[in-house]
């Protein structure tokens, strides 16, 4: 009875929070690693199937694969005006802001990043892994189309993530 109840008072835009585990950190250190050494990781099913046949789980390959590009873009180039919430599309009914500073798994990415950019990043681990993100191609765009203008210039708007 008590499911019954709870399920008429709780939210009808659950919460999607992946159980991590605990050392997720080494885990993307490890992803990150792997990848400099990667090939072709150009399309999601590539990259996820790169990393869960070298012994990343399914669900922090997912998180990785959601949240490194966008940590990497963030850091690669920091005076963009970045936002702090994203869109978290589940279906077409359901849409769930939400903010990076709340989400565990790309704050332990952002941590792991910000190591990772204070010693000497490898430039074309930087670009095959930042290269992925949505961001990166919509600013690299952005600025092709318009010469004149300056990266702090440009207003980004929020990222949808869909799971």
């Amino acid at each position: 009875m008590w499911t019954s109840i709870k399920s008429l008072f709780s939210s009808k835009t659950p919460d999607i929070k992946p159980e991590l585990p605990h050392d997720f950190d080494q885990v993307v250190k490890q992803a990150i690693s792997l990848l400099k050494h990667s090939g072709d990781v150009s399309t999601d099913e590539k990259f996820l199937n790169y990393l869960t046949n070298n012994g990343i789980e399914y669900t922090s390959a997912v998180e990785i694969l959601l949240f490194l590009p966008i940590a990497f873009v963030r850091q690669w180039l920091p005076t963009a005006k970045w936002l702090d919430t994203y869109v978290e599309y589940v279906d077409e009914k359901k849409q769930i802001e939400k903010k990076y500073s709340e989400t565990k798994a790309y704050q332990i990415i952002w941590n792991v990043t910000t190591e990772y950019f204070a010693n000497n990043p490898d430039r074309d681990t930087v670009f095959k892994i930042g290269g992925r993100s949505t961001e990166f191609n919509v600013i690299n765009k952005a600025l092709n189309d318009n010469p004149n203008s300056n990266l702090e210039d440009l207003e980004l708007s929020q990222t949808f993530i869909v799971r």
